[in-house]
Parts: C-alpha cells; sequence; structure tokens
C-alpha cells in the first residue's frame, strides 16, 4: 500500500468519526438558538413565536427561521414601526459555545 492510500485511508476513518458528532453540536446548538427565538420573539397572537421551527438541511446545515410574512418585520423594524429583534440576539447568544464546541471536537479528533 502507498502512503497516499494510508493517508486517504486515515483521513476517511476520521470523516468517519467527526461528522456525526459534528452534526450532534449542530443539531443540538439549532435547538437551542430556536427556543432563544421563541422565547424572545413579539408575542401578540403567538403565531410568529410558534412558526420559528428549525430544519436539518444536512447533517452538517440547520436552517432556524419563522414563517409567517411579517416576520422580518418585527425582526428589522420599518419606516413606521421600530425593530424587535429576535433570531439574530438567538444566533448571537450561542455563536461562541458553537465555535468552541467544533474546535475542541476538531482539536481533539
Amino acid at each position: 500500500m502507498t502512503f497516499e492510500v494510508l493517508l486517504q485511508s486515515r483521513i476517511e476513518r476520521i470523516a468517519d468519526e467527526l461528522v456525526p458528532r459534528a452534526s450532534r453540536i449542530v443539531q443540538e446548538t439549532a435547538y437551542d438558538v430556536e427556543a432563544d427565538a421563541k422565547r424572545l420573539a413579539p408575542v401578540d397572537t403567538g403565531a410568529l413565536r410558534n412558526s420559528i421551527m428549525t430544519r436539518m438541511v444536512s447533517p452538517l446545515r440547520a436552517e432556524i427561521a419563522p414563517h409567517v410574512e411579517y416576520a422580518a418585520y418585527q425582526e428589522y423594524g420599518t419606516v413606521h414601526m421600530p425593530a424587535h429583534p429576535y433570531m439574530r440576539p438567538a444566533a448571537r447568544r450561542h455563536d461562541g459555545r458553537f465555535q468552541r464546541r467544533l474546535r475542541e471536537l476538531v482539536e481533539a479528533g
């Protein structure tokens, strides 16, 4: 066996071990962001808060988003209404821990 084949085999083994662990970090963080966004969302009828959902797009990618047409107006405001941010603060709150957990995973791997 050549060095390149051995190296490729080792890289594939490492990826097979890291991807599921990294995926768990992505998923846990996404649900934490979702929970905070729901907690921070302005509430009138509760439709905005109830519309915030997490979807795993791939093992290493999640989307956390509201699904009502006025969600962006609440987050960013309009010329007639001030912003009531809820998504960005929720994401920022978890960014540092998310980065740290992934860094620790790679360094330990």
